[in-house]
């Protein structure tokens, strides 16, 4: 999340052991975080967010921002979509260079993961990284149930959504929000979303708890990934399973299995490896790549 107004950009970071799932849940309650811990105190607060319809265009999002004013934490609340066939804007840049940085990095942990966010921008200091939780899976950045809050204040989704690109909340107009078809059109249509709005609470709505490893993941991790991590953090990244009786082996059995056939065995299930397939001409037993200067799919000369 970028905060144009002092260009500096917020990257959370989410271990495995602290995911909750993806979805409207997650991406509201990093928002409120960023609205909690690094807002500028704003009363007008105007939002650019892309088209993804499951996670940023939804009537979640657009609940929360109407809870943010019917609590005055805004005044008002302007919240814009890019046209249909634009899909960068300001965070791309700056995500595309951590990930510049990231592949020349070695990354064996959070921490250096942190180190090469930072490090990525080390004179505008437009990257910023924050831990949603930790390997041992404490939460720093708890994912509430705003789902939830939003059926029990029986809040109306909007009809169509998807065909609006602006919207528009303000304590002028209370329960209520302005929708555009464009950003730039003079005429809107006004829906009520919170028929009583006073009986909307300032109060948050439950977390939503990490689902955590399996033994079966950490098993996994252990037998699988271990080997490739440096030796100052397997035990953190990959340690031992605590299952009572453990007895895993200490080599990869995945490597093992590759040397001898495309079919592998690993925790007692059999996964077959897929066959190729091209991106351009839609066959399998190739890909569309170029290797030493020719087309690998026969259809491109």
């Amino acid at each position: 999340m970028q905060c144009d107004t002092v260009s500096k950009q917020m990257n959370y970071l989410i271990p495995e052991s602290a995911v909750t799932g993806k979805g409207a849940n997650q991406v509201v309650s990093y928002l409120h975080d960023f609205l909690l811990n690094h807002a500028l105190g704003e009363k007008h607060g105007f939002f650019h967010g892309d088209n993804c319809c499951a996670q940023n265009k939804n009537n979640i999002l657009m609940g929360y921002f109407l809870w943010r004013v019917l609590n005055n934490f805004h005044e008002s609340i302007t919240m814009s979509f890019l046209p249909v066939g634009h899909t960068k804007f300001s965070p791309d840049p700056a995500f595309g260079i951590f990930k510049s940085k990231f592949r020349r990095s070695d990354v064996n942990n959070l921490d250096e993961l942190i180190n090469v966010v930072v490090d990525s921008t080390p004179d505008s200091k437009l990257n910023n990284a924050k831990l949603v939780g930790d390997v041992s899976g404490n939460v720093f950045v708890p994912v509430y149930n705003w789902q939830q809050l939003h059926h029990d204040l029986n809040f109306k989704n909007i009809p169509n959504i998807k065909s609006f690109h602006k919207f528009i909340f303000s304590c002028e107009f209370k329960g209520r929000v302005r929708l555009y078809e464009s950003a730039y059109s003079p005429e809107f249509t006004e829906f009520v979303m919170c028929a009583d709005h006073k009986i909307v609470s300032d109060d948050l709505p439950p977390t939503v708890s990490p689902i955590g490893l399996s033994a079966q993941r950490q098993l996994y991790l252990y037998n699988s990934i271990r080997p490739f991590v440096a030796d100052h953090s397997k035990d953190i990244l990959c340690p031992k399973p605590t299952e009572p009786g453990f007895t895993g082996p200490s080599v990869c059995p995945l490597n093992r299995q590759l040397k001898t056939a495309k079919t592998k065995t690993v925790f007692d299930e059999t996964f077959v490896r897929a066959s190729p397939k091209c991106g351009f001409c839609g066959q399998t037993g190739h890909r569309n790549s170029v290797l030493r200067g020719k087309f690998t799919c026969p259809e491109r000369h």
